[in-house]
């Protein structure tokens, strides 16, 4: 049956939803019958207009959407379902945006799409997000960084990881397996820098560098959490642990 039309009275109009779904949908898990409350894109509906929040237990995303598009609600959309919407939209789509009974539906006089609302008490990602307090930053264009990343991966590092330790004017990228290591010198102004190196999940980094461009900002913790704030954008990636092999031939040193 067709979906139910909203009341006018009970929409809002929204906009830019292709932009909006291609900065966070990247980030939704791939094993989703694992954790489904992570395959599905939060929208926030604010005085400060609409935001779409993702994660994965590891990293978080945010995008700031539709500046006009406000009110006081949060939406858990699946990805996927999202994802669709977005690929037979443009930016330029206005779409009027309600619910009905656990749906939630979109019309632009054309077009009407319906998906239904995901249930559960999706992670406080805000906390993190406004908490965040960096100690160490470095300021590079996001392309060097993510040539510098694409590159070092070739190395098929075990459990894709990357390093990045920082030199005086250098933020370096390294990778390697028991065969070998590669590693790449990225042109950077240091703020300030710690003396050790942080490890990353390569895979879902490069997914997002591959969506901003220009000199972007990295942020990092006492600990190595990794913030980036590009434009409309926030991320947060959480590190990984040193490989072992590395750690053993500390201990024999």
């Amino acid at each position: 049956p067709m979906p139910e039309l909203p009341f006018p009275d009970d929409t809002v109009s929204v906009s830019g939803l292709w932009s909006l779904v291609r900065q966070t949908a990247f980030v939704a898990m791939e094993e989703a019958d694992k954790a489904p409350i992570m395959s599905c894109i939060k929208l926030a509906l604010g005085p400060d207009g609409l935001k779409g929040i993702s994660t994965n237990g590891y990293c978080i995303m945010e995008a700031r959407g539709d500046k006009d598009c406000k009110g006081r609600s949060e939406l858990l959309i699946p990805a996927r379902s999202l994802a669709v919407l977005a690929a037979v939209s443009s930016d330029k789509d206005v779409y009027e945006m309600g619910l009905t009974g656990k749906s939630i539906v979109f019309w632009n006089g054309t077009l009407l799409f319906s998906a239904r609302l995901m249930e559960g008490k999706y992670p406080n990602t805000g906390a993190l997000l406004t908490n965040f307090q960096g100690k160490y930053s470095v300021n590079l264009a996001a392309e060097a960084l993510e040539s510098a990343i694409a590159s070092v991966f070739v190395m098929g590092a075990e459990g894709f990881r990357v390093a990045l330790s920082f030199g005086e004017h250098e933020l370096h990228v390294s990778a390697e397996t028991a065969q070998g290591r590669a590693a790449i010198p990225v042109k950077a102004l240091v703020l300030n820098a710690p003396d050790r190196t942080f490890y990353y999940n390569y895979k879902i980094l490069l997914k997002y560098l591959r969506l901003v461009s220009g000199n972007v900002t990295l942020d990092f913790d006492a600990n190595g959490l990794l913030a980036v704030r590009a434009g409309v954008t926030q991320y947060i990636q959480s590190p990984v642990r040193p490989p072992v092999r590395t750690e053993q031939a500390q201990k024999a040193a």
